[in-house]
């Protein structure tokens, strides 16, 4: 089986699901029939060390970056750029599966889900949270995906609550590389190793410092231990970090250790007391949702636990592998502490009961439930993808395909049309719009319409292709003749336009003659497109004659639309209020449906109408 793991997180990563993306995707590669890349977004990073070495994992797999807009270092406007990154990582994923034959895709980005079932591809999206309401868009995703993979029974629950079927959902938790955790060194080494204080009891929690972590709770409950009672923090931003420090500056038992590589967590965890796991239940993503890896290196480290006593903690942990304590409750936290601090005969029973256990939660085990669950729904699905050799798929007779050839001429007609546009952007006003806001606006827009317009061309024309295999093969033909047309309407108009905007002159008999001029240009441009691409005439004797055909069609129709032009700016002109440059857009506008419809027709029946031209 051929599997591509689409994952939106740059690599390497200080964030958690960093480590869970690259141990799930080695875990995959275990399968010996399984072929595992994972896809991933080219971004600035300033974190130079490799993947596979920043995580420690085998690199048993390929790590594919696919270019994005990476505007996310722009220090405002965080959420914004955050989009437009996952939007162009998204495009940029769909249009690489388009050449993936008989391939599987797995993903835990919602945007790469809903494209991906938008395009009907085999996806199955794994959810570690869900929305609160659930909207049009996520229902989409969970019907079209086929299979939902979620690390908690509280998310499964749910989503069996939003009517998906349980055959189609595996709840499959978080997990843990057993090997790093198997550390032959003891508390006392840890603590030299890392310069800690050997004489004093140390409270230790690891991960991000998100408030429905349940951090706040431990802090609390710290200011109510004793001095000896150290607790230290791993982890966090270092904006995070900071808040935090300036918050509880006087309160010397509390100690903000900051970020700390992957690798080095094993050395913290063996190092401690004892590890809280505080995390909230006020939030139901802490609540049911949850399935953390601290939890599961908590428990591979040997070291004893404290946790909150919540449904997704208890779906892992019970009574004889931790201390528990009321969640969001810092005095039962402070009190289960000492307490257990004090016992360290039941501590060691619950840490040696909690590292039997942690065995079945594998990144290996977990892969391996994951597979067998695709495979079986794959099975029961048949055939994937009716697709051969070639990426050619057998409908109604014919053969449709859709060709590298097809994507990279969409994607250089998607930049004509954006470069096209910009002479008619400028004279309808858009930019003087923009730059009334803010002038590097302007700028910004025009680079962005220039990066996603081929992306989207290609997304549209794709689209035609699977209409195409379903219903009528014409659609897909339909699909480029109305691709060509739009290129040809803005080259038709972005040359009339340019005119315009040179010589400022926007009614006349010199409007006239600049559309005549676009015509000739266009029509000689359309021919070939038409003739080698959307008709796919290749193998003709008689092309002098078809051009004349295609020329007496479409000058016919050219000129009935120079005809409307005239009348449009010259006999009625621009109403008041209008500009004249306006006004010529909007005829042209007006002309499209015409030109259109009367120029496929006539092509198709009076000009491509042998019978040796390829199949669609």
């Amino acid at each position: 089986m051929k599997l591509l793991y689409i994952a939106n997180i740059r690599l390497p990563t200080e964030k958690a699901h960093g480590v869970q993306i690259m141990n799930t995707a080695r875990a995959f590669k275990q399968g010996k029939d399984i072929e595992i890349t994972l896809v991933v977004p080219w971004r600035l990073n300033p974190i130079k060390q490799d993947p596979f070495l920043y995580y420690g994992v085998d690199a048993v797999f390929n790590i594919k970056r696919l270019p994005v807009l990476d505007l996310i270092p722009i220090p405002f406007f965080k959420p914004l750029w955050f989009w437009i990154e996952s939007v162009t990582f998204s495009v940029s994923a769909i249009a690489r599966a388009v050449f993936e034959k008989d391939a599987v895709f797995y993903t835990r980005d919602f945007l790469v889900a809903f494209l991906f079932a938008l395009f009907h591809k085999p996806i199955f999206y794994e959810l570690h949270t869900l929305p609160q309401k659930s909207s049009f868009l996520h229902n989409f995703v969970l019907r079209k995906s086929m299979g939902l993979v979620v690390i908690s029974n509280g998310i499964k629950k749910d989503l069996m609550r939003f009517g998906v079927s349980e055959d189609k959902i595996l709840c499959a938790p978080d997990a843990v590389d057993l090997r790093r955790f198997d550390i032959v060194i003891s508390k006392e080494a840890a603590r030299k190793t890392l310069n800690l204080p050997l004489d004093k009891k140390i409270i230790l929690y690891a991960g991000h410092l998100y408030k429905w972590k349940g951090v706040n709770t431990l802090i609390e409950a710290a200011k109510k231990l004793d001095a000896d009672m150290l607790v230290y923090l791993v982890g966090g931003t270092a904006e995070e970090v900071s808040k935090y420090k300036i918050q509880n500056i006087k309160y010397k038992n509390i100690i903000f250790v900051g970020h700390r590589q992957h690798q080095e967590i094993p050395l913290w965890l063996r190092a401690a007391d004892v590890l809280v796991l505080p995390t909230s239940g006020k939030e139901k993503i802490g609540r049911e949702y949850t399935s953390p890896m601290k939890l599961f290196e908590y428990m591979a480290s040997g070291t004893p636990i404290i946790a909150s006593d919540t449904p997704a903690v208890r779906e892992i942990l019970h009574e004889t592998t931790a201390i528990f304590f009321d969640a969001d409750n810092p005095n039962d936290l402070a009190k289960k502490t000492v307490f257990g601090l004090s016992d360290c005969a039941a501590l060691k029973t619950f840490s040696k009961k909690a590292r039997e256990t942690v065995v079945e939660y594998s990144w290996s085990n977990r892969a391996a439930n994951i597979i067998h669950f695709m495979k079986n729904i794959l099975h029961n699905n048949g055939t994937v993808l009716r697709q051969t050799s070639g990426n050619t798929y057998k409908e109604l007779g014919e053969i449709l395909v859709f060709t590298k050839t097809d994507f990279w001429r969409t994607l250089i007609i998607g930049e004509a049309i954006a470069l096209l546009s910009i002479p008619v952007f400028q004279n309808i006003k858009v930019f003087d719009i923009l730059a009334r806001y803010n002038h590097g606006l302007s700028f910004f827009v025009i680079g962005l319409w220039l990066f996603l317009l081929p992306f989207m061309t290609v997304a549209g024309l794709y689209g035609a292709y699977l209409l195409g295999m379903r219903w009528r093969s014409s659609i897909f033909q339909i699909g480029k003749y109305g691709l060509i047309g739009l290129l040809n309407t803005f080259l038709f108009a972005g040359i009339t336009n340019l005119f315009i905007w040179f010589t400022d002159i926007a009614r006349g008999w010199q409007v006239i003659f600049f559309t005549i001029i676009s015509s000739i240009i266009t029509i000689t441009h359309s021919f070939f497109w038409n003739k080698f691409w959307t008709f796919r005439a290749h193998n003709t004797d008689n092309g002098r004659a078809e051009y004349i055909k295609f020329f007496t069609i479409t000058s016919a129709t050219s000129l009935l639309n120079i005809f409307l032009l005239h009348i449009i700016v010259n006999v009625i002109g621009a109403p008041n209020g209008i500009d004249p440059k306006i006004w010529v857009n909007i005829a042209l506008a007006i002309e499209i449906p015409i030109a259109f419809f009367g120029n496929f027709f006539g092509y198709k029946i009076f000009v491509f109408t042998h019978h040796g031209r390829d199949a669609i």
